[in-house]
């Protein structure tokens, strides 16, 4: 079982040892968990008046993929709930995707294998007495961390800065692009993530990014990624995809983003969901140049626009950039540092707004 630390306080965070519960009750009692010993909590608060409904008590832990992985897949934990009055436990009301392998009504003891979503999962419940009086209600949830992210595209997002005519700028240890901002703005706002790369393909290890890896690869289209998509999967088990392409022999249309986007629901049907960013491309210094990126991103942003089966968020890049934030490179295509930063901005911003994702809350 793994073991965890209810604290009514600060918001709950975990590492590779440790899950950590955060609760808001108006209930008084103990609860209690293990792994290799136990570990115990208190819920603190005051009881509701005579008639009235009991008010709603909110927990939430956080759970570490290698926990889960340590655990045999499964989330095994003691729901926190104040069982002290005689004859008193615990009624499922909502269960959330996946299998509840064993239940105790009378300590909370719960074993949960998470289902389809790898985020976050939600369990109702209330605790009645012998009489079937309701006297709590709860709700907890289970934030799956760290979040899987594969960065993938092309030299932006490997982070060039400068193509001097023969080689690309800043050296491969000193590329960040936007992805050093991505990673501190999420680890400030306490979202864990992990980069991923094939191979641990990585830039950025020398100028402070923490998780250098990613999958941007100079002077490669959209063709190239399609072809290298189940390979890369199956190395890397990513949860989300950040996907920068078509500046490299820009076509007239973003019909290769769906072809993309095809072989990943592919994919997706014998494998885990996963959830696409997919940016429309950056403005260029050249007008001409600059013109068909508008053609391809009117056109990307229909195609995306029409899936509305699909995992897929729009993160509009071109419509934060201007070309003042592309650098004064002769080709005119990656952007410079504060380019990159409003990059990082827009990729934040759409992966909070997709809801993809959570974390537990004070």
């Amino acid at each position: 079982m793994l073991g965890f630390v209810l604290s009514t306080q600060s918001a709950c965070s975990s590492s590779d040892d440790d899950a950590s519960v955060t609760t808001e009750g108006t209930t008084e009692g103990t609860t209690e968990g293990s792994t290799e010993g136990s570990t115990e909590g208190t819920i603190e608060g005051s009881t509701t008046g005579v008639g009235e409904p009991p008010a709603l008590q909110l927990s939430c832990e956080a759970i570490s993929a290698s926990q889960l992985q340590n655990n045999g897949g499964v989330i095994s934990t003691v729901l926190p709930a104040d069982l002290s009055a005689t004859g008193s436990q615990i009624e499922i009301q909502i269960f959330p995707e996946g299998q509840l392998a064993s239940f105790d009504a009378q300590t909370g003891a719960v074993d949960y294998v998470p289902g389809g979503s790898r985020f976050s999962a939600d369990l109702a419940y209330q605790v009645v007495d012998a009489n079937n009086n309701v006297l709590s209600t709860h709700n907890h949830q289970w934030v799956i961390n760290p979040v899987r992210i594969m960065p993938l595209g092309d030299s932006i997002t490997a982070g060039v800065e400068f193509f001097d005519g023969s080689i690309d700028l800043p050296p491969q240890e000193l590329r960040v692009g936007y992805r050093k901002f991505l990673y501190d703005s999420l680890s400030e706002q306490g979202y864990p993530i992990d980069f991923m790369g094939q191979g641990g393909q990585s830039a950025g290890a020398d100028a402070g990014l923490a998780d250098p890896e990613n999958n941007g690869y100079p002077g490669v289209d959209i063709d190239f990624l399609i072809a290298k998509l189940d390979e890369q999967l199956s190395e890397d088990n990513v949860d989300i995809i950040l996907l920068h392409i078509g500046t490299n022999n820009t076509p007239a249309d973003a019909a290769g983003i769906d072809q993309w986007l095809d072989a990943l629901d592919v994919w997706e049907a014998t494998n885990n969901p996963v959830i696409a960013l997919v940016a429309t491309i950056v403005p260029e210094r050249d007008e001409t140049r600059n013109a068909e990126t508008n053609i391809f991103n009117n056109d990307l942003r229909q195609r995306v626009q029409a899936r509305v089966s699909d995992k897929v968020v729009l993160a509009e890049q071109n419509q934060a950039l201007t070309l003042d934030d592309i650098s004064s490179e002769a080709i005119g295509v990656h952007p410079n540092i504060e380019g990159y930063q409003k990059m990082a901005n827009v990729w934040f911003d759409a992966l909070i707004n997709s809801g993809a994702l959570e974390k537990c809350e004070p």
